[in-house]
Formats: C-alpha cells, sequence, structure tokens
C-alpha cells in the first residue's frame, strides 16, 4: 500500500541562487505528498483547500474542506491542478499580507477560519479601534 507520491514536474525556488531549481520531485517542499498533507486543488477556475485523503495504485483521492472528493490518476496531476499549501494557509494568520500563498482560494479560506474562530477583524482594522479609542 503506498501511502506517498511525487510529481517529478514541481520545481523548487534554489534559496541560494533566487530562482527556479531545475525541475524535481517537490509538492510540499520536497518531500513528496503524503496521506493527509494539505493542497490547494484547482477545480472550475478555483482553488479549493485539500487534503489528500488516499494515494495508492496510481490514483490519488483528495477531499476538499467543502465536503467534495475528487480523484484523479496520479499522471493525470499537474502544477496547475495541484499545489502544496503553505503552513500559514493551514493555520491561518491574522495578517493578511503574511499569508505564503496569495491567491483568490487562500484570501477566502483564511478569511473563512478567522469567522470560524470569531477573529473576523484584521491587524489594520485593530490599529484603527484603537487609534479611535485614544483619539
Amino acid at each position: 500500500m503506498a501511502t506517498r507520491w511525487t510529481l517529478e514536474y514541481f520545481s523548487c525556488p534554489d534559496p541560494v541562487a533566487g530562482k527556479q531549481a531545475p525541475l524535481s520531485p517537490c509538492l510540499t517542499f520536497g518531500l513528496g505528498a503524503e496521506m493527509g498533507d494539505r493542497v490547494w486543488l484547482r477545480e472550475d477556475e478555483q482553488f479549493l483547500p485539500s487534503t489528500v485523503s488516499s494515494c495508492s495504485g496510481g490514483v490519488v483521492i483528495f477531499a476538499t474542506d467543502y465536503g467534495q472528493v475528487y480523484t484523479y490518476k496520479q499522471n493525470a496531476l499537474t502544477r496547475q491542478k495541484v499545489q502544496p499549501m503553505h503552513h500559514s494557509s493551514v493555520r491561518g494568520v491574522e495578517d493578511m499580507a503574511t499569508l505564503e500563498d496569495l491567491h483568490e482560494g487562500a484570501i477566502m479560506h483564511n478569511l473563512f477560519q478567522r469567522y470560524q474562530q470569531r477573529q473576523i477583524y484584521t491587524s489594520l482594522q485593530r490599529e484603527q479601534e484603537k487609534a479611535e479609542v485614544v483619539g
């Protein structure tokens, strides 16, 4: 039973050269993808926050945070279809400027997470509120 898969066409940033390294396995920071890993799955022009729920027999199954399940053959996955999710998107952040995944899906997912935690205000709004109290 295989629980790990890699996509050979993902490339990693080369921190020394400041550019993309040669193509190499690099889904979720060069470790390949394993069951339970968080990824962005692109469906119908949207990035869906998803979890790798199964990867065996050349088939990868993704479960989105919205209850949808998508099944793909491993060799059909592309960089445009699936991207690793940065830990800032997994946990959520108070300051949206610190999100490492900067696309519509990440922004909406972060707002949704903050709403669920009853922390709907951003750090900018809190600074404005403090200024109003002091002023």
